[in-house]
């Protein structure tokens, strides 16, 4: 049992840090050494009969209303609303039926680079502030050894089937967006047509949610492009914090982008519980390590992530999308893809911020032990109405 046993510590705390680095709840962790053997939430794939104490209680009762979340499909409203502080949601290793994918996650675990990413982790974790600062020369020697372990392509991209050119197409259509003043990325955006799909959030002030001027630029060029929000264009009357599933918005960029994107919204589609996700952003650790601003060339900092670690955990029925990738400050807006029926990659959603955030929906935020992070999917009919009305 001691093999097994730290077996799932290398599991577990690797898990914590991709799923618990975050916008919103930045510091904020589950500490592994306080789980005396085998502990996880949300890959429990190989000894299930021990958790962490402050675990079994709402472990067990997700476990006997498994029935709600169906595996492999998209989520359908259950007969009854979880209660608050109780999550619904299994635990995803108990969900994964494919024996490969169990055998990726035990193959990706046991990989050196997933071990040294974990020791970069506890040790940004520890003087985090200052790392992403860049206040110390510890500090920033903490940032640069996350950024080339955790953020490298062994550790991000494992067992991908992604092609050459979908990775292009992903890091020609991601949209940056900053805001006047700013030296640095505030929120990402993925194009569609001559749109950019974002966070709401990233368009509110936070003090009084009042509408903010942004500019959009794409990855490689740092000529900033004036924006116009169509959707929900509502002068700032839907407050973001009390309706958190409505965290998208559209802007109709005032400048055709040079790259065309013929897709539109060809690009959306419908999420899959338990099936890999694919982000991608311009991280900003990667941003600081090779000192570059908003008026740089962005490209050396996009980061694909397309793991089996990176997935959707659960697709709520009011729209948010709990999934367990690594997301940092300013990944907001960055978009969600997974890959279709048809093999074409979907675009299911955006991503909003932290479990632990999601103040409007207790029944939701009580599952960010399985999922550290969420995104909101967009309504296809209100898109698609957003773009003709902009036409």
């Amino acid at each position: 049992m001691k093999a097994a046993s730290a077996y799932c510590f290398t599991i577990l705390t690797g898990v914590l840090f991709l799923t618990g680095l975050n916008t919103s709840a930045i510091g904020v962790q589950l500490d592994p050494t306080q789980c005396s053997s085998c502990c996880n939430d949300l890959v429990d794939t190989c000894c299930a009969e021990t958790r962490c104490q402050d675990n079994q209680d709402d472990s067990a009762t997700a476990r006997s209303g498994s029935s709600q979340f169906k595996e492999n499909s998209t989520a359908s409203s259950p007969k009854a609303p979880p209660s608050a502080g109780v999550c619904p949601v299994p635990a995803l290793g108990k969900r994964i039926s494919s024996s490969s994918e169990i055998e990726q996650l035990r193959q990706h675990a046991n990989t050196p680079i997933f071990t040294r990413c974990m020791d970069a982790t506890k040790a940004l974790l520890s003087n985090r502030n200052a790392a992403m600062q860049g206040l110390s020369l510890e500090g920033q020697s903490l940032a640069q050894d996350y950024a080339d372990t955790c953020f490298s392509a062994p550790m991000l991209i494992h067992g991908s089937d992604l092609t050459s050119a979908e990775l292009d197409e992903l890091r020609n259509n991601l949209m940056l967006l900053v805001r006047p003043k700013d030296t640095d990325v505030w929120c990402h955006g993925f194009r569609i047509g001559n749109h950019v799909l974002t966070s709401l959030h990233c368009l509110r002030a936070e003090d009084d949610q009042h509408p903010i001027e942004v500019f959009a630029r794409t990855v490689g060029s740092p000529e900033l492009l004036p924006t116009v929000e169509v959707l929900p264009n509502d002068g700032g009357k839907l407050n973001v914090e009390d309706n958190q599933s409505r965290d998208y918005a559209l802007l109709r960029l005032s400048t055709v982008v040079s790259e065309p994107n013929d897709r539109g919204l060809d690009w959306l589609g419908d999420p899959v519980e338990i099936a890999r996700i694919i982000v991608v952003q311009s991280n900003i650790y990667v941003r600081h390590k090779l000192a570059l601003d908003s008026s740089a060339d962005l490209t050396p900092s996009v980061r694909v992530q397309h793991s089996s670690f990176c997935r959707l955990v659960a697709a709520t029925p009011e729209g948010y999308l709990l999934h367990s990738c690594a997301t940092e400050h300013g990944t907001s807006g960055a978009p969600l893809f997974q890959r279709g029926a048809d093999g074409r990659l979907r675009l299911i959603g955006v991503h909003a911020g932290a479990t632990s955030g999601l103040t409007a929906s207790p029944q939701w935020q009580a599952c960010r032990r399985r999922a550290e992070n969420y995104g909101v999917r967009p309504s296809t009919p209100e898109i698609r109405n957003a773009l003709l009305r902009a036409h």
